[in-house]
């Protein structure tokens, strides 16, 4: 059996939703490798950004390595990214964009991803746990200076 044919036959045990989230993370892992090469960021944000890319390019291939391998635990890994995904949007937000980035918008991404795969609730737990992270970076770097606290309730809400 060729490589061809092996990865054929593994995209074919994959629902069309899944496709879609491969795709997604492909695109995500390109357009951040394309931001940080485009945007200019001072030495230590760049760092940041750098090894962040790298450990979400390595995570996510280790993502879909286990979900070709185990395909009927897909929801349990998919679970799983929500939380590994909301420290990488928190370190991003963080370290890189802090409060006058644009990163923050990652978190309605991925609140509305999951909702969209596992329903209401676990979109509503996202959604609290996203605004709390949140919430703490504003908190943590006196947010209050750098945002009117009306466009940080907006922000969270």
């Amino acid at each position: 059996m060729t490589v061809v044919e092996v990865i054929k036959r593994k995209l074919s045990l994959l629902e069309t939703v899944d496709l879609y989230f491969l795709f997604l993370r492909l695109f995500t892992i390109v357009g951040g490798l394309l931001w940080y090469f485009i945007v200019p960021y001072e030495l230590g944000r760049r760092e940041v950004l750098a090894w962040l890319l790298a450990l979400y390019t390595i995570y996510s291939f280790l993502l879909y390595f286990g979900i070709f391998r185990w395909p009927k635990a897909v929801r349990g890994f998919y679970l799983t990214t929500l939380w590994v995904d909301l420290v990488f949007v928190f370190t991003l937000v963080r370290y890189v964009g802090q409060l006058t980035g644009s990163f923050f918008i990652a978190f309605y991404l991925l609140v509305a991803i999951h909702s969209f795969y596992f329903g209401l609730r676990i979109g509503l737990v996202a959604a609290l746990l996203s605004s709390l992270l949140y919430a703490a970076i504003y908190f943590d770097l006196a947010g209050f200076s750098l945002v009117p606290w009306p466009d940080f309730l907006l922000r969270i809400t």
